[in-house]
């Protein structure tokens, strides 16, 4: 469990930092930097979801997210061997919530060519979720009960 803690606090802390530095630094619509032909900072705030999706309501999402989170928690307790990527995909998304509850829309900032700004918790999310389709598909039965590779608590406890 605390693999799944660190990663979630390191995916939210990061997230959160680099949103504060963003919207304290760069105006919004505005470019800071061109770090190379294809990625470019820029300050956008998202009222929906991915993709542009949802627009208007950020708000439709908490619940879904705070959901999301309560399985993924229970899925770590039941598949402790898949705790960091489970833990980065729930700092992410806890990320974009705290955005959500507290600002109304989410910070983006990392903008590549033809693809929709996002931000670090995007990227957690993403990170976390190929990580854990790659473990699931050299061990694809890692997702069974009696998989020799998962801790269970003693009976009692």
């Amino acid at each position: 469990m605390k693999s799944f803690y660190k990663a979630s606090l390191i995916a939210l802390g990061a997230d959160q930092v680099s949103k504060i530095l963003i919207r304290s630094l760069v105006s919004e619509g505005a470019g800071a930097a061109y770090l190379s032909p294809w990625l470019t900072i820029i300050h956008c705030s998202n009222t929906g979801a991915a993709f542009g999706l949802l627009q208007g309501r950020a708000r439709l999402l908490i619940p879904f997210t705070i959901l999301a989170v309560v399985i993924i928690v229970y899925m770590t307790f039941n598949y402790r061997h898949l705790a960091l990527p489970l833990g980065f995909i729930a700092g992410g998304a806890l990320g974009n919530a705290v955005d959500r509850i507290s600002l109304g829309f989410v910070t983006d900032f990392i903008c590549l060519p033809y693809w929709p700004a996002f931000n670090l918790a995007d990227v957690f999310i993403t990170v976390g979720a190929v990580f854990l389709a790659l473990m699931l598909m050299k061990s694809p039965e890692a997702i069974k009960k009696d998989y020799p590779g998962k801790k269970r608590r003693k009976a009692g406890r």
